[in-house]
C-alpha cells in the first residue's frame, strides 16, 4: 500500500521530531490560535471548572488539547472514533492522496483529521449562504469518513493539539470551500439550495450555536420563533430535553 504522506511535503511526527520541523510547524500554527488558550495535559483538566488559561505559545508547546477557531474558522476538524491510524489510512488512502489533510493524528479514541482553509471564515458573522455551504461540506466529509457527527459539526471549540500526538502534519495543505466541495463531490443542489430564514431569527438564551448541541440549538430557535407565546425559559428547557431524548432513542 502506498503511503499518502510520501506524496506530500508533510512532516511525520512520532517519538522523534526534528527541531527545525517542529519550529516551522509551531510558527505556522501559533498564528491561528486564540490567545490566551487552554493548558490541559489530562482529561481531568478539560473540565470547565478546572481549565487553566495561558498564552497560546505555552499551550501549543505543552497542552494536549487546544481551543480553535474562536474568532475565525481556520481549521475544519473531524474526529473518527474506534479506528487505528494505520487502518484509517489504509481504508481511505485514495481520499488522502487526492486531498491530503492538514493533519492526521492518532488519539486514544481513534483519529483526528483537519483541513485548513486558505481564507479563514469569521466564526460569528459569516453569511447564511456560507454557513449553509460549510454545513453541506462538513456533512459530506463526515459521511465519507464515518466521523463523529456531534464533535465534527462544531465550528469552534476544543480539539487535540496536533504537535502532541503521533501522525502527520502538512502545512501546505490549505483549501478553499470550493476545492473541498469538488474533491468530496458535494452535491450541487446543496450549493444552490435556497437559504432559509433561520439565521434571521432570535437566538435562544442558554443555548450556544456551533457547539455539540448545534442541532438542538436550531430546533429550539425554530420552535420559540414559531410559537413565541408558548414557552417560558423553563418550558423551553423541557422541550429541549424531549428533543434530545428523541435523538438518543429514535
Amino acid at each position: 500500500m502506498e503511503d499518502f504522506s510520501k506524496k506530500t511535503s508533510c512532516v511525520k511526527f512520532g517519538n522523534i521530531i526534528f527541531s527545525d520541523q517542529r519550529t516551522a510547524a509551531f510558527d505556522h500554527l501559533i498564528r491561528y490560535l486564540p490567545n490566551p488558550n487552554i493548558l490541559a495535559t489530562s482529561k481531568a483538566q478539560l473540565a470547565h471548572g478546572k481549565r487553566i488559561e495561558r498564552p497560546s505559545a505555552v499551550c501549543l508547546d505543552k497542552s494536549k488539547w487546544l481551543r480553535f477557531n474562536t474568532k475565525a474558522i481556520k481549521f475544519l476538524i473531524f474526529d473518527v472514533d474506534h479506528v487505528s491510524l494505520d487502518r484509517f489510512t489504509q481504508e481511505h488512502v485514495l481520499d488522502l492522496l487526492r486531498l491530503p489533510p492538514t493533519w492526521l493524528i492518532a488519539t486514544d479514541r481513534g483519529v483526528q483529521m483537519a483541513y485548513a482553509l486558505r481564507d479563514p471564515i469569521p466564526t460569528r458573522s459569516m453569511s447564511l449562504a456560507t454557513k449553509k455551504w460549510l454545513t453541506a461540506i462538513k456533512e459530506t466529509i463526515i459521511a465519507r469518513f464515518d466521523a463523529d457527527q456531534r464533535a465534527s459539526m462544531r465550528n469552534y471549540g476544543v480539539w487535540r493539539n496536533p504537535l502532541k500526538h503521533e501522525g502527520t502534519l502538512n502545512l501546505e495543505s490549505e483549501y478553499t470551500l470550493a476545492e473541498l466541495a469538488e474533491a468530496f463531490a458535494v452535491p450541487r443542489t446543496r450549493q444552490r439550495q435556497k437559504v432559509s430564514s433561520l439565521a434571521a431569527q432570535k437566538p435562544v438564551k442558554g443555548f450556544v450555536e456551533g457547539e455539540r448541541n448545534n442541532a438542538l440549538y436550531w430546533r429550539c430557535v425554530q420552535e420559540i420563533n414559531r410559537f413565541p407565546d408558548r414557552y417560558s425559559e423553563e418550558s423551553l428547557g423541557d422541550f429541549a430535553v424531549a428533543v434530545n431524548a428523541e435523538q438518543l432513542n429514535p
